[in-house]
């Protein structure tokens, strides 16, 4: 009888009683004092528990990462589309002024050929009505409210008409819808540089090779700055430059009034700060370095978040979280191969992962009590034994001992 005893006590170590007493010890002590005790088994636990919590938080930690580079990515995308500008940054036009007339003008279109066969093409099909504001909406040149400068540049040859007869003329600038609407005028005067007889003497003998072989020529080049950080309409968009050459006070009128031109041309240049011109001409550097500073924002705040609320007790412990996801993965796992239950203990559905009142406090006061009441049944258990070799052991559907003996 003796003999059958530790038997059964052995078969019942073997069915699971270990695992319980392990738990127990490794939630009493540390992995340093397990170590330096040489308990062995309960580094063992202590290490699967640090290892499942681990890959669990890994796993999620992924997951909610990824969701947030997503969310980065549309941030940064909304955020490029509103602030960097969509056309160039910079346009040029020639200017091809008319010297038939009293005051020489040229306008300069900036619409595409498109564009312009579009708004021709409107005006010829009615020639008695204007042409509507929604065209000329979809045919403008720069974006809603963004800000641009306005320059014209004119090349004057140093001649005498120019020197000594000209000398000061006046520029004017008008900006124009697509139907033909002036919506903004500035003017400007300019002045011919005075350059004195012997300097232009020594500037001949320096500089004669060049005018030769036609690399320099003797002309002036005068750039008038128009308009400054201009915010463009929404309603009434801007598509095109008049420059007009207009005569001092006083002149002479004819072909002496206004001064000779070699070249003219109008420059149209968006007005970006220091922000917008990195994001503009570094597209891909600027969106990864926003991209990174975005997504670690988040990630960083969504860290403070958890901490803040697992700090409160609203939600389990990382362990007790990592825990009970392994424990119901194994239930379905086990509810699957016993025939499809879903759960092993029979539920029918699973208890909430965040309950709103389990603390990590709460989880181990709950483990620490339920070790002890299983303890105390082995123990319990083992006085039947009548043994101290089996004190502490829990039969599962096994026979007693006395039975077993009144049997043989």
């Amino acid at each position: 009888a003796p003999r059958a005893g530790l038997l059964l006590a052995w078969d019942a170590m073997n069915r699971g009683v270990p695992v319980n007493r392990r738990s127990m010890r490794a939630a009493q002590t540390t992995l340093y004092a397990a170590v330096r005790d040489g308990s062995w088994d309960v580094v063992q636990v202590k290490l699967t528990d640090f290892a499942q919590t681990a890959a669990v938080s890994t796993a999620v930690g992924a997951v909610v990462s990824t969701v947030l580079l997503a969310v980065a990515f549309a941030l940064v995308l909304s955020f490029r589309w509103l602030v960097v500008p969509h056309g160039p940054s910079a346009t040029h036009q020639e200017l091809f002024l008319d010297f038939t007339l009293p005051t020489p003008s040229a306008v300069a279109t900036f619409m595409p050929p498109r564009s312009v066969e579009a708004i021709e093409k409107l005006r010829r099909a009615s020639p008695d009505k204007p042409v509507p504001s929604s065209a000329l909406k979809s045919h403008r040149v720069i974006a809603p409210h963004q800000s641009y400068d306005v320059h014209l540049a004119f090349v004057l040859p140093e001649s005498p008409h120019n020197r000594d007869v000209v000398g000061t003329f006046q520029v004017t600038c008008e900006l124009m819808n697509g139907r033909g609407d002036v919506i903004a005028n500035a003017t400007r005067p300019v002045t011919m540089r005075h350059t004195s007889f012997e300097l232009r003497l020594v500037k001949l003998l320096f500089k004669w090779p060049l005018y030769v072989l036609d690399v320099a020529r003797e002309s002036q080049t005068v750039t008038l700055p128009m308009f400054t950080s201009r915010a463009e309409l929404k309603e009434s968009p801007f598509v095109a430059v008049r420059a007009t050459l207009s005569a001092r006070a006083g002149a002479r009128q004819g072909s002496d009034a206004v001064p000779h031109v070699y070249s003219a041309h109008a420059d149209i240049q968006l007005d970006m700060g220091p922000l917008r011109k990195f994001l503009y001409y570094y597209p891909a550097s600027s969106f990864v370095i926003m991209l990174g500073v975005t997504w670690g924002y988040l990630c960083a705040a969504a860290l403070l978040l958890f901490a803040g609320v697992a700090a409160a007790g609203l939600v389990k412990s990382p362990r007790a979280f990592a825990e009970e996801v392994v424990q119901r993965a194994a239930g379905v796992v086990k509810g699957a191969g016993a025939g499809g239950r879903g759960f092993a203990n029979g539920d029918a559905f699973p208890q909430p992962f965040f309950d709103g009142g389990t603390s990590s406090d709460d989880e181990a006061a709950r483990r620490a009590s339920g070790d002890s009441s299983a303890a105390e049944s082995e123990s319990s258990g083992a006085s039947d034994l009548g043994g101290a070799t089996t004190a502490g052991l829990r039969y599962r559907g096994a026979p007693r001992p006395d039975e077993r003996a009144s049997d043989a």
